[in-house]
């Protein structure tokens, strides 16, 4: 009767263990990262060869061997991987989302501005004296001009703002590292002093994986610990944390002062603010070259209504700088072919550059393939393919992070179905328990306090 006691005993405290541990899932069924927890048990050690109690073997009840946690770690590692591919398709999408804003706006504006501008040198040809007719094709290029300054800038502004966003990401990263190296210690702790430190395990996970879509971090185990890594440098070892800094031109992301090659969001803007609008810029600038360089031969090879050859119509050493000769009047517009005041066969050279290939492009930069015109679709056209590339892959890993979520929610994921009758079964084996302790408390009443009483 005593052992029937210590077996009820032992009942209640594994179905209260069990209570608890439902009772904490269903209180973290909206944590994030959270991973739903288990309760171990076995039946305790056998009591052996008692001669009072008969052969055989007499079990001892129940023992709760721990609490388990449901984590599938090649889930774990997948969603790292596809987290940091995420957040590095995502920054490289918005920024071509933008360029595209920016080349829409050329294909647009710029075009306009392009035709205007040949139509003002077919005014000027029309009216070779007029200073209005001058002055406009003076106009109609400052406006050429500016519109391509500013589409270079806003490309420049976007680079720089990579850069920027790269400094506050690699704070965040270092907070994150901190954070992992903190729970690193933590979990160490509590296993040493033999407990289960599941929820430390959960909050780790969640900081690891906000590290992965920062960086493309990667995780190794470390005993109870883990490291982790950065392209291939360690930003986590055990207990310690080195810093994220960003520095140099164009920037890089720094591990402990050695230059690193990330994934993820900072991958993508490092690359962005390096060589990744290169391209457009590229193209950007063979535009400004083609056209100023097309229009100062031509213009070089008239004369002013002063009988003078014509100066350089545009300077500048690209689409950065691109403008209208500071030193140019309307007097000094080169209209004339043959010196004469009336004669228009320059002007009418110059509009006709309008069919003319003036622009060479950045696979063949020696030969001149492309009307501006043509130079100008070029370039929205090639920003749009890099657009349309950087949504699909955008696409493609939010899918995958989608799907490992879900299967991952299966595994891990809290059931609130599954934990209310589990409940209910700690429950009742509760109630059991404590109607076999009842029960062994009246045997042995019966047998202390009643057993030969008969008679007295």
């Amino acid at each position: 009767m005593i052992q029937s006691l210590g077996i009820g005993n032992s009942g209640l405290a594994a179905a209260q263990r069990g209570i608890e541990v439902v009772s904490h899932n269903l209180a973290n069924i909206n944590t994030p990262g959270y991973s739903r927890q288990r309760v171990e048990q076995q039946s305790a050690f056998p009591t052996l060869g008692n001669r009072s109690l008969g052969p055989g073997a007499y079990g001892n009840g129940v023992t709760v061997t721990g609490v388990s946690q449901l984590r599938d770690a090649l889930l774990d590692s997948g969603m790292r991987s596809a987290l940091g591919d995420q957040g590095m398709s995502d920054e490289v999408n918005k920024a071509m989302t933008s360029i595209q804003h920016i080349t829409g706006t050329l294909q647009d504006g710029l075009s306009t501005d392009l035709s205007k501008f040949w139509s003002a040198w077919t005014d000027v040809a029309a009216s070779p004296t007029s200073v209005t007719a001058r002055s406009a094709a003076i106009d109609a290029g400052s406006q050429l001009a500016r519109s391509i300054r500013s589409a270079s800038t806003s490309i420049e502004a976007l680079v720089s703002d990579s850069g920027l966003r790269m400094v506050q990401y690699a704070d965040q990263a270092t907070s994150l590292a901190q954070q992992v190296a903190s729970l690193n210690a933590s979990i160490l702790e509590v296993s040493n002093a033999g407990g289960a430190p599941n929820d430390f395990i959960d909050q780790r996970n969640v900081a690891v994986e906000q590290l992965s879509k920062l960086t493309g971090a990667q995780v190794r185990a470390n005993g109870a610990m883990i490291d982790v890594t950065v392209g291939g440098s360690i930003l986590v070892s055990g207990v310690s944390a080195e810093a994220v800094t960003v520095s140099g031109s164009p920037p890089e992301m720094k591990v402990n002062g050695g230059s690193v090659t990330p994934g993820g969001s900072i991958g993508g803007l490092q690359t962005l603010a390096g060589n990744g609008v290169d391209d457009v810029r590229q193209r950007l600038n063979l535009l400004a070259n083609g056209l100023r360089d097309a229009m100062n031969t031509a213009h070089a090879a008239g004369t002013d209504l002063n009988g003078d050859a014509g100066i350089d119509f545009f300077t500048g050493s690209g689409a950065a700088d691109l403008k209208v000769n500071d030193d140019l009047t309307p007097s000094m517009i080169a209209a004339s072919a043959g010196g004469e005041t009336g004669d228009a066969n320059n002007a009418l050279a110059i509009a006709d550059l309008r069919y003319a290939k003036i622009v060479a492009t950045p696979t063949t930069p020696a030969s001149l393939t492309l009307t501006a015109g043509d130079a100008i679709a070029d370039i929205v056209s090639q920003v749009g393919q890099k657009a349309t590339s950087a949504q699909r892959s955008l696409d493609s890993s939010t899918a995958l992070v989608t799907a490992l979520n879900g299967q991952r929610s299966q595994a891990s994921g809290v059931s609130m179905d599954e934990e209310l009758s589990n409940l209910l079964q700690y429950q009742r084996a509760y109630q059991a328990a404590a109607r076999v302790v009842t029960a062994s408390d009246e045997l042995l009443d019966t047998l202390i306090n009643h057993v030969g009483l008969v008679g007295r």
